[in-house]
């Protein structure tokens, strides 16, 4: 099932038709922690979560370690950047952004500065603990792994707001396109002012990889020689290719970044980021397909349509359409070839500012996330993360339910704060 976590709304065709809202708690007894709870200072090396994991285990750390976001006290740069947009809601919509990208850019500055501060004083701990990553975008965050002894030092530094445990997630997707009535949005039998497919939609697939050689996604098929050739021309689908055989970028999976690696688990092994998201796994694609896939013929040909309401019309296909057939695909790759990631953020960050230049107005429109981590809460990175990049407009997807019919076991970043806030008049389009 899908929860979603709303921003800009616009005609987003059955990507994030619904929207479930959780209230969850952070239900830790004394000794344990709550999943998303904060880290404020009482370190154990025998720390648990509610479900009985190893904090360690439960970030991928070595015993006696734990994986941290660090949130520092300035807002990230997206919150100003949202906040200029609210702001500057009367002005036409060309000046509003304008303003917004330099609000979002100054930002953007302060964060690095008060990160730069943080270097100084975390280079003073008894032990210094090991760098993970950062963001400034979605989250003004330090990703660490410390000692689990070092929380209260760590907590206790200037500037930090909050310690987070960066727990694991893990790839979740359970849906039906026909289920939801996605056709007659195609179709717009239902009256809606048009009919809706996708087109001009951007939406960033945070998962395993987007198998673009695919034929649902446009790709040439699965002909031993396209992978082969694109295995060799990519140096293992480690880069973006060349004429001779590259094919990422494509016109459907127009962008994206792998930040994991093949070997990267969510454990001991480091992440080697590439620009090619190729997925290993499935997942991803899968998720993909969902999303946004064009949809396959019994022969293994890409389907062009029509996308209408006519359930014949869809009936021979082996691989059936995404939600939005139309709709870009970027592909945000977090996952290697098995395992957990802790490295949703860090895909979240990159969708604020896909071409790096620290003018958000071009965001990516969806990120969706088929992925969690049981017992999420407000707190977990992740949520706060989706909440800062919803507050600047993107439409932020999350699965939930999948774990089980259970009470507060949907998981992060689901548990986000932000709801759907009514459009500026500047963004009707």
């Amino acid at each position: 099932m899908f929860g979603a976590i709303r921003g800009k709304r616009r005609l987003v065709p059955a990507v994030a038709l619904i929207a479930v809202g959780f209230l969850l708690t952070d239900r830790g007894e004394a000794g344990s922690i709550g999943r998303g709870a904060m880290l404020s200072g009482a370190g154990s090396e025998t720390a648990v979560t509610d479900d009985g994991t190893s904090l360690s285990d439960a970030t991928g750390a070595p015993a006696g370690r734990v994986r941290v976001m660090v949130e520092l006290v300035e807002p990230a740069a997206a919150v100003a950047y949202g906040n200029a947009l609210k702001a500057n809601a009367g002005l036409p919509r060309a000046q509003a952004r304008s303003a917004a990208a330099a609000a979002g850019r100054a930002q953007t500055a302060v964060v690095r500065s008060a990160q730069s501060r943080f270097d100084t004083d975390l280079a003073r701990l008894s032990v210094r603990p090991t760098d993970l990553f950062r963001v400034q975008k979605s989250l003004n965050g330090v990703a660490l792994e410390v000692n689990l002894s070092q929380m209260a030092e760590l907590r206790a530094l200037p500037g930090v707001k909050r310690v987070i445990p960066l727990y694991l997630e893990h790839p979740t997707n359970s849906t039906s396109v026909p289920f939801i009535g996605t056709p007659q949005v195609w179709a717009n039998t239902i009256g809606l002012p048009a009919g809706a497919d996708g087109s001009g939609i951007r939406i960033g697939i945070i998962d395993s990889g987007t198998d673009y050689l695919h034929p649902a996604f446009g790709g040439p098929g699965a002909a031993a020689a396209d992978y082969v050739t694109e295995r060799t021309d990519t140096a293992a689908f480690t880069t973006a290719g060349t004429a001779l055989g590259g094919s990422f970028p494509t016109a459907k999976v127009v962008g994206g970044w792998d930040f994991a690696g093949d070997a990267y688990t969510g454990g001991a092994a480091p992440p080697v980021p590439d620009p090619n998201p190729m997925d290993c796994g499935g997942h991803g694609s899968h998720v993909s397909g969902t999303a946004a896939a064009y949809g396959m013929n019994a022969d293994g040909s890409t389907f062009t349509g029509p996308y209408d309401a006519n359930p014949s019309t869809y009936s021979s296909l082996l691989i059936g359409p995404g939600a939005a057939p139309m709709a870009d695909i970027y592909a945000l790759r977090v996952f290697g070839c098995s395992g957990s990631t802790g490295l949703t953020t860090l895909a979240i960050d990159w969708a604020m500012d896909p071409n790096g230049d620290l003018d958000f107005s071009d965001h990516l429109d969806v990120i969706n996330m088929s992925l969690g981590s049981s017992f999420g809460s407000a707190v977990n990175a992740t949520a706060v993360s989706s909440d800062n990049a919803a507050l600047a407009g993107v439409i932020v997807v999350a699965s939930a339910g999948n774990a089980g019919d259970t009470f507060f076991i949907s998981g992060a970043p689901v548990p986000a704060r932000v709801s759907s806030r009514r459009p500026r008049p500047w963004m009707a389009e």
